[in-house]
Protein backbone atom coordinates (compact mmCIF):
# COMPACT_ATOMS: atom_id res chain seq x y z
CA UNK A 1 0.00 0.00 0.00
CA UNK A 2 1.20 3.55 -0.71
CA UNK A 3 0.54 6.59 1.45
CA UNK A 4 1.07 10.07 0.04
CA UNK A 5 3.47 12.44 1.75
CA UNK A 6 0.67 14.99 2.17
CA UNK A 7 -1.37 12.60 4.27
CA UNK A 8 -3.85 11.14 1.79
CA UNK A 9 -3.52 8.40 -0.78
CA UNK A 10 -6.18 7.97 -3.42
CA UNK A 11 -7.14 4.54 -4.68
CA UNK A 12 -9.08 4.39 -7.89
CA UNK A 13 -10.60 1.26 -9.26
CA UNK A 14 -8.63 0.34 -12.36
CA UNK A 15 -9.94 -2.84 -13.94
CA UNK A 16 -12.23 -3.91 -11.13
CA UNK A 17 -13.76 -7.23 -12.07
CA UNK A 18 -14.41 -8.52 -8.56
CA UNK A 19 -15.07 -6.91 -5.24
CA UNK A 20 -17.72 -6.08 -2.75
CA UNK A 21 -21.33 -5.39 -3.73
CA UNK A 22 -20.92 -2.28 -1.56
CA UNK A 23 -18.16 -0.80 -3.77
CA UNK A 24 -19.28 2.66 -4.97
CA UNK A 25 -19.44 3.63 -8.65
CA UNK A 26 -20.57 6.82 -10.37
CA UNK A 27 -22.95 6.67 -13.33
CA UNK A 28 -21.86 8.85 -16.26
CA UNK A 29 -24.32 9.54 -19.08
CA UNK A 30 -22.16 10.12 -22.16
CA UNK A 31 -24.41 10.81 -25.14
CA UNK A 32 -27.43 9.58 -27.04
CA UNK A 33 -29.24 9.25 -30.32
CA UNK A 34 -32.87 10.21 -30.73
CA UNK A 35 -35.09 9.14 -33.64
CA UNK A 36 -36.06 12.09 -35.87
CA UNK A 37 -39.77 11.36 -35.45
CA UNK A 38 -42.14 10.07 -32.79
CA UNK A 39 -44.06 6.77 -33.05
CA UNK A 40 -46.67 8.37 -35.36
CA UNK A 41 -43.99 9.59 -37.78
CA UNK A 42 -44.27 13.25 -36.78
CA UNK A 43 -41.19 15.35 -35.95
CA UNK A 44 -40.68 15.85 -32.20
CA UNK A 45 -40.78 19.63 -32.60
CA UNK A 46 -42.90 21.08 -35.38
CA UNK A 47 -41.07 24.37 -35.63
CA UNK A 48 -37.98 24.30 -33.47
CA UNK A 49 -35.08 22.39 -32.07
CA UNK A 50 -35.52 19.40 -29.84
CA UNK A 51 -33.85 19.67 -26.44
CA UNK A 52 -33.19 16.44 -24.54
CA UNK A 53 -32.22 15.37 -21.04
CA UNK A 54 -31.93 12.01 -19.29
CA UNK A 55 -33.30 11.30 -15.83
CA UNK A 56 -31.63 8.48 -13.90
CA UNK A 57 -33.43 6.90 -10.96
CA UNK A 58 -32.05 4.37 -8.47
CA UNK A 59 -34.37 3.55 -5.59
CA UNK A 60 -35.68 6.89 -4.35
CA UNK A 61 -32.79 8.94 -5.76
CA UNK A 62 -33.27 10.79 -9.04
CA UNK A 63 -30.91 13.04 -11.00
CA UNK A 64 -31.09 14.65 -14.42
CA UNK A 65 -28.52 15.58 -17.04
CA UNK A 66 -28.34 19.14 -18.30
CA UNK A 67 -30.48 19.81 -21.37
CA UNK A 68 -28.70 19.26 -24.71
CA UNK A 69 -30.00 20.13 -28.17
CA UNK A 70 -30.48 17.98 -31.23
CA UNK A 71 -30.94 14.35 -32.19
CA UNK A 72 -27.41 13.38 -31.08
CA UNK A 73 -27.12 15.08 -27.68
CA UNK A 74 -23.88 14.94 -25.71
CA UNK A 75 -23.95 15.24 -21.93
CA UNK A 76 -20.78 13.66 -20.46
CA UNK A 77 -22.56 14.13 -17.17
CA UNK A 78 -21.64 12.42 -13.89
CA UNK A 79 -25.03 11.66 -12.45
CA UNK A 80 -24.88 10.00 -9.03
CA UNK A 81 -22.92 7.59 -6.90
CA UNK A 82 -24.33 4.25 -5.75
CA UNK A 83 -23.08 0.81 -4.79
CA UNK A 84 -22.84 -2.13 -7.17
CA UNK A 85 -25.77 -3.68 -5.28
CA UNK A 86 -27.90 -0.54 -5.78
CA UNK A 87 -27.10 -0.32 -9.52
CA UNK A 88 -27.86 -4.02 -9.99
CA UNK A 89 -31.16 -3.53 -8.12
CA UNK A 90 -32.41 -1.35 -10.95
CA UNK A 91 -31.51 1.81 -12.85
CA UNK A 92 -34.38 3.57 -14.62
CA UNK A 93 -33.41 5.82 -17.50
CA UNK A 94 -36.01 8.27 -18.82
CA UNK A 95 -35.28 10.34 -21.91
CA UNK A 96 -37.20 13.60 -21.76
CA UNK A 97 -37.75 15.91 -24.72
CA UNK A 98 -38.63 19.58 -24.79
CA UNK A 99 -39.67 21.85 -27.65
CA UNK A 100 -41.30 24.96 -26.27
CA UNK A 101 -40.49 24.58 -22.59
CA UNK A 102 -43.01 21.83 -21.86
CA UNK A 103 -41.21 18.52 -21.21
CA UNK A 104 -42.55 15.24 -22.60
CA UNK A 105 -41.33 11.64 -22.30
CA UNK A 106 -39.52 10.14 -25.28
CA UNK A 107 -38.57 6.74 -23.84
CA UNK A 108 -37.93 4.98 -20.53
CA UNK A 109 -36.39 1.68 -19.50
CA UNK A 110 -35.27 0.00 -16.30
CA UNK A 111 -32.06 -2.03 -16.54
CA UNK A 112 -30.21 -4.20 -14.02
CA UNK A 113 -26.51 -3.81 -14.88
CA UNK A 114 -24.31 -6.76 -13.95
CA UNK A 115 -21.36 -6.37 -11.60
CA UNK A 116 -18.96 -7.01 -14.48
CA UNK A 117 -20.61 -4.34 -16.67
CA UNK A 118 -20.39 -1.81 -13.83
CA UNK A 119 -16.81 -2.66 -12.91
CA UNK A 120 -15.54 -2.77 -16.51
CA UNK A 121 -15.84 1.00 -16.86
CA UNK A 122 -16.37 0.67 -20.60
CA UNK A 123 -19.17 2.58 -22.31
CA UNK A 124 -22.18 0.55 -23.33
CA UNK A 125 -25.33 1.44 -25.20
CA UNK A 126 -28.79 1.13 -23.68
CA UNK A 127 -31.46 0.73 -26.35
CA UNK A 128 -34.66 2.32 -25.05
CA UNK A 129 -36.59 1.13 -28.10
CA UNK A 130 -36.98 2.85 -31.47
CA UNK A 131 -37.10 6.41 -30.12
CA UNK A 132 -33.78 6.54 -28.24
CA UNK A 133 -30.42 5.01 -27.35
CA UNK A 134 -28.17 6.24 -24.55
CA UNK A 135 -24.47 5.55 -24.08
CA UNK A 136 -23.25 5.43 -20.48
CA UNK A 137 -20.52 4.02 -18.28
CA UNK A 138 -19.65 3.63 -14.61
CA UNK A 139 -16.54 5.04 -12.94
CA UNK A 140 -14.95 3.71 -9.76
CA UNK A 141 -15.15 6.16 -6.88
CA UNK A 142 -12.00 7.42 -5.17
CA UNK A 143 -11.38 6.13 -1.67
CA UNK A 144 -9.37 8.35 0.70
CA UNK A 145 -6.92 6.63 3.03
CA UNK A 146 -5.68 8.71 6.00
CA UNK A 147 -1.89 8.90 6.44
CA UNK A 148 -0.54 6.17 8.67
CA UNK A 149 -3.48 3.84 8.00
CA UNK A 150 -2.04 0.36 7.60
CA UNK A 151 -5.21 -1.27 6.27
CA UNK A 152 -5.59 -1.76 2.54
CA UNK A 153 -8.83 -0.20 1.22
CA UNK A 154 -8.29 -1.83 -2.16
CA UNK A 155 -10.62 -4.81 -2.31
CA UNK A 156 -10.45 -4.94 -6.11
CA UNK A 157 -8.15 -7.04 -8.29
CA UNK A 158 -6.23 -4.01 -9.53
CA UNK A 159 -6.02 -0.52 -8.06
CA UNK A 160 -4.03 2.44 -9.31
CA UNK A 161 -2.39 4.62 -6.67
CA UNK A 162 -1.69 8.01 -8.30
CA UNK A 163 0.00 9.50 -5.23
CA UNK A 164 3.50 9.91 -6.65
CA UNK A 165 2.66 11.13 -10.13
CA UNK A 166 3.11 7.63 -11.59
CA UNK A 167 0.72 4.80 -12.20
CA UNK A 168 1.63 1.78 -10.15
CA UNK A 169 -0.63 -1.20 -9.81
CA UNK A 170 -1.41 -3.18 -6.70
CA UNK A 171 -2.60 -6.61 -7.78
CA UNK A 172 -3.69 -7.76 -4.34
CA UNK A 173 -6.48 -10.28 -4.76
CA UNK A 174 -9.43 -8.92 -2.80
CA UNK A 175 -11.81 -11.75 -3.63
CA UNK A 176 -15.49 -11.15 -4.18
CA UNK A 177 -18.30 -12.85 -5.96
CA UNK A 178 -18.10 -11.11 -9.36
CA UNK A 179 -21.86 -11.74 -9.65
CA UNK A 180 -23.04 -10.91 -13.14
CA UNK A 181 -26.71 -11.12 -12.25
CA UNK A 182 -29.17 -11.55 -15.09
CA UNK A 183 -28.55 -8.35 -17.06
CA UNK A 184 -27.54 -8.70 -20.68
CA UNK A 185 -25.66 -6.10 -22.70
CA UNK A 186 -28.24 -4.67 -25.14
CA UNK A 187 -25.55 -4.46 -27.82
CA UNK A 188 -23.28 -7.50 -27.29
CA UNK A 189 -21.76 -7.07 -30.74
CA UNK A 190 -20.42 -3.62 -29.96
CA UNK A 191 -16.64 -3.96 -30.07
CA UNK A 192 -15.96 -0.25 -30.25
CA UNK A 193 -18.56 1.56 -28.18
CA UNK A 194 -16.32 4.43 -27.27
Amino acid sequence: MRVAALGVALAVCGSCTQGSPLDPFTLVIDDGRIAPTDASGQPWCAGGTLSVSVTATVGEVQTQTPVASGLEPTWNSAMMEATVRDWHGGLTLTVVGQCDGAPFPIAALTIHPSSSAIRAGRPFIVDLGPPARVRLHFEGVYVEVPAGDVSDPCTWDACTWPDDGGDTTDTTDGGGSGDDGDWMDPDPGCDDCG
